[in-house]
């Protein structure tokens, strides 16, 4: 009955919305001496009424209100007249970036030019390679897996021809202009505020824990007996799994329990009950109880519609934040500074470190809107992404743990972003200097295979169990973040760079020393062998380190320095050997 009424409400509360004036209420917020207060207010009574307000809400319903009551007040604020005439003036005013940045979706076509690429990783997108030198070139076309975007522009992705006629820069276009010249002051100031509002209201909610109450600001002034049992997504369950204990705990059909599981593998998590309290806490005990008898549990929580509701708006805030900049360099710009800025009540780290430090404990759908938010604003401004990635880099050990720990693949973790990072050449040679990565990642790797190791130190395989097998794997990933960082070996040796880099060469040589005579195989006499010795762990090892060692043979070469060519030779000669 309680759903079936608030059905019959939401004809009532469209009306009543529709009828609010977004320009009075971004001209109230203009004159407001504490504007956070005032625009949390406004989402403390408005979101819950937009959003999750029945047992399945109508998403074009909630789009169009969101767009009226929560978006257009945003962009009032913003452009300090009617959006529709401010944004033609900010895109009028906008000087042209001259990289694509073109995020590629799953399946679309991406072109890598054998004869210009720096290295396999950087690709075009359709339109840039059709409209460059590299379609008269050998080339390689693949399809995208999803996630990386079009490197047309960058001038450390190519050898040769980093710009196709579309990005290719004027001769009057002076390469290091400030982007902020483009906006007015007034302009400047308002982005700031508001983007520093929204950015840190949808990075609380998204990180909230707390499934029954709001975060200071946000209480409603009436909390309703509404929750939705929200059912998230796992790689350990099967699809037959989650749709027979659908049925069993929601008293669904087979067609319903089907949708379910699909959305909940597609955008990490789903509600499959409304109501109560108690009403949804019942389904929560059968799921558990269902999915804990072989394995953990299915993750299942009880959530106030009012937390669903706020973490509903600030996933569709990131993506207007995406859209909003697309603007202007300079509206990119100063959310990149706001991302940045270190918070002195959080620790000196900034909203960009905690979206990261949490990347695991978010559903899928969350992860997914964020990266795509970082590739459209950090990764596209040179000066910031440099930063970005110092930030990364100061975080790694951390985020692959925690990615080691997670059970999703990588393509939804924000560690898959070293591709993007790691294999810039200027970037890397700054990392490994500034914040040591080399060895970072080399330590990072052998820490994680601390338990396997006999009472020599070396490497053990043999009494592997599936779920260390499992983490093996995920653990190699390390492996191909130190190769993109050795891609590019340097043409010009600093001092620094010389003394970072033989660090992470010594730790290389441990790593080395740890695998040497790992998981020996001998011959057994006398008796008959019932199960085969571990071998596969070892051997793969062993075949990915095979690129990384001729890499930093390559490094060394490089260095006209011949003391320390001859230092590779006499320390790493015998192991090697």
């Amino acid at each position: 009955k309680m759903a079936a009424t608030e059905s019959e409400e939401v004809p009532s509360i469209s009306k009543f919305l529709m009828d609010c004036s977004p320009k009075d209420i971004a001209l109230n917020w203009l004159q407001a001496t504490d504007l956070t207060k005032d625009v949390y207010h406004h989402l403390a009574y408005f979101v819950p009424k937009i959003y999750c307000r029945e047992t399945n809400p109508n998403p074009l319903n909630e789009e169009m209100l969101a767009q009226h009551i929560l978006l257009e007040p945003l962009e009032w604020y913003l452009c300090g007249e009617d959006p529709a005439m401010g944004i033609i003036k900010l895109e009028k005013a906008n000087k042209s970036s001259q990289l694509c940045g073109r995020v590629f979706k799953i399946g679309e076509p991406t072109y890598s030019c054998r004869d210009c690429a720096v290295d396999p990783t950087c690709v075009l997108c359709m339109e840039c390679f059709l409209a460059s030198v590299h379609r008269e070139h050998r080339y390689r076309m693949t399809t995208s897996g999803g996630g990386g975007f079009c490197d047309c522009g960058d001038t450390e992705a190519w050898k040769q021809g980093p710009y196709c006629q579309k990005h290719e820069p004027s001769g009057s276009e002076a390469l290091e202009e400030d982007p902020l010249e483009h906006l007015s002051e007034d302009m400047i100031g308002r982005a700031y505020n508001i983007f520093a509002i929204a950015f840190k209201y949808a990075v609380d909610m998204l990180t909230w824990v707390e499934e029954e109450r709001l975060p200071s600001g946000l209480e409603p002034l009436e909390k309703e007996d509404t929750y939705y049992c929200m059912l998230f997504n796992d790689e350990v369950h099967t699809y037959e799994q989650v749709i027979y204990t659908l049925q069993k705990a929601v008293n669904c059909t087979q067609k319903e329990a089907v949708s379910f599981a699909t959305t909940v593998d597609r955008d990490g998590r789903r509600s499959v009950r409304y109501g109560d309290f108690q009403y949804c806490e019942q389904a929560k005990t059968v799921i558990v109880r269902n999915t804990s008898r072989q394995t953990k549990p299915l993750k299942v929580q009880v959530m106030h519609s009012s937390v669903v509701a706020h973490q509903a708006f600030a996933i569709k805030l990131l993506i207007w934040l995406s859209q909003v900049i697309g603007y202007s360099g300079g509206l990119r710009r100063i959310l990149c500074q706001v991302g940045l800025q270190q918070r002195p009540d959080e620790d000196h780290s900034s909203l960009i470190d905690k979206l990261m430090l949490c990347d695991s404990k978010l559903w899928k759908g969350a992860r997914n809107i964020y990266h795509q938010l970082f590739m459209s604003s950090l990764l596209m401004d040179l000066k910031y992404k440099k930063l970005f990635a110092v930030r990364f880099a100061k975080s790694y050990e951390r985020l692959q743990t925690d990615y080691v720990n997670d059970d999703h693949e990588r393509e939804f973790s924000v560690t898959d972003l070293s591709v993007q990072i790691f294999t810039v050449p200027s970037l890397a040679r700054v990392l490994i200097t500034e914040e040591n990565l080399m060895t970072t990642i080399i330590q990072t790797f052998m820490d994680h295979l601390m338990r396997q190791r006999d009472s020599h130190g070396r490497f053990q395989f043999e009494r592997y169990t599936a779920i260390q097998a499992l983490k093996f794997r995920r653990v190699q990933s390390l492996i191909g973040d130190l190769k993109y960082v050795l891609v590019s070996k340097p043409t010009e040796w600093t001092d620094k760079l010389r003394e970072k880099f033989l660090e992470g060469f010594e730790v290389f040589l441990q790593l080395l020393k740890r695998m040497q005579g790992m998981d020996p195989v001998t011959r057994q006499v006398g008796q008959h062998i019932e199960m085969e010795p571990e071998w596969e762990a070892a051997f793969t090892l062993q075949m990915k380190l095979t690129h990384i060692i001729s890499m930093m043979q390559e490094w060394c070469a490089s260095d006209v320095s011949f003391h320390f060519y001859s230092l590779f030779r006499m320390r790493a000669g015998p192991i090697l050997a």
